[in-house]
């Protein structure tokens, strides 16, 4: 099972951070659907994520794709996005990294 965590980070008085996450089929498709989001939200036509950093980080304070990792922040805002596998033998039994 692949998971993209996404980590919003909010420009409030307490620099709050909200954590949602979403089930893909696949790595590729965690890829394709992040891809799509950061298209739409930013206006953008980019055919990769490390196009879509590469562009970005010149507008932003701050945008970068490492490995599986996409961060864009600004103005004390912003979002991360982990893609990673879970191992479905090891649930219930510990926390994982991804």
């Amino acid at each position: 099972m692949v998971e993209i965590i996404k980590l919003a980070y909010h420009d409030d008085s307490d620099a709050s951070t909200s954590v949602e996450i979403m089930v893909c089929s696949s790595i590729d498709a965690a890829k394709e659907i992040l891809l799509k989001k950061i298209n739409k939200d930013f206006e953008g036509n980019w055919a990769s994520l490390k196009e879509a950093a590469s562009e970005l980080k010149d507008d932003l304070e701050y945008c970068d794709m490492t490995g599986t990792s996409f961060t864009w922040l600004d103005n004390g805002k912003g979002e991360t996005y982990h893609i990673g596998s879970v191992n479905v033998r090891e649930v219930n039994t510990k926390f994982q990294v991804f």
